[in-house]
């Protein structure tokens, strides 16, 4: 397990090397360029999150299942879809909190993404 979880942190760690192998078609010349520059970023980063979340669960379930009424791999199997869980919330959270403020502060930015 703990070997899974580093090669998953190596990976997700060269994950903005693989995004500098591609060819630049056209730099961004004003701030909305720039602006949906991010956006996408903002999406790939959200998009692996959530696999990574999905595959922590799927984790979490695979040892609840297998841990034979051990009581120490159950209570690890729920301390990890717990943890997946928060972590899916917060992640939500964090995606919808330029919303949250526009509604909040009763602002419009058009470029601002809206769940």
């Amino acid at each position: 397990m703990k070997t899974l979880t580093k090669y998953a942190a190596i990976a997700l760690a060269l994950v903005p090397v693989l995004a500098f192998a591609a060819p630049v078609s056209g730099a961004p010349t004003d701030i909305t360029g720039i602006w949906s520059i991010i956006q996408k970023i903002m999406n790939w980063v959200m998009a692996i999150f959530f696999l990574v979340a999905t595959v922590f669960i799927l984790m979490a379930g695979f040892k609840y299942l297998t841990a034979a009424g051990d009581s120490g791999k159950i209570d690890e199997a729920k301390h990890m879809l717990t943890y997946a869980i928060v972590g899916i919330a917060v992640g939500l959270l964090a995606f919808a909190i330029p919303a949250i403020v526009q509604n909040f502060l009763g602002v419009q930015v058009s470029n601002v993404q809206q769940l």
